[in-house]
């Protein structure tokens, strides 16, 4: 699904990038910018989907820019960048896993630089603290990249 309701293009910058907090979310986390479109983590949010942009930010340990990736290796990155849509649900934080990812590429993978790509997360089905995921994401201009499936658990 593309997000029709939001602009993209010279609309993107005028959306708010969410801040990495030290010490309340992954250290990996620091290396991308992301744009919430719904509900952040431990919102005790009713919705069952995450919405939002994602792109590469940051150098890596060396202090290099991660150019030297390939552009699927980036792909990969941003596409596992995200959370599990369940813990919007969560009132406090807890930790939560991943058991199992699935990942299609759908199309030749674009040089995507620092480009923002849409990505898209919906719960399948949950119970007990495991929660099936489908996963999408696209270019801003509404390509479908990837299909994936994920596993997850929450413990809490």
């Amino acid at each position: 699904m593309v997000f029709p309701e939001v602009q993209i293009g010279d609309g993107v910058s005028k959306l708010p990038i969410h801040p990495y907090v030290d010490g309340k979310e992954p250290a990996f986390s620091q290396n991308f910018e992301y744009i919430y479109l719904t509900p952040p983590p431990f919102s005790n949010s009713q919705e069952t989907c995450i919405r939002g942009l994602v792109r590469h930010f940051g150098e890596n340990d060396e202090g290099e820019n991660d150019e030297s990736c390939s552009p699927t290796s980036r792909l990969l990155g941003l596409l596992d960048a995200w959370y599990s849509p369940a813990l919007p649900m969560l009132a406090t934080p807890c930790p939560a896993s991943s058991l199992t990812l699935t990942v299609d590429i759908v199309e030749d993978v674009p040089d995507i630089g620092e480009e923002f790509l849409q990505y898209e997360a919906r719960i399948v089905h949950s119970k007990h603290g495991y929660a099936t995921v489908a996963e999408r994401l696209y270019t801003v201009e509404g390509q479908l990249l990837a299909i994936s499936q994920q596993n997850v658990v929450h413990f809490g």
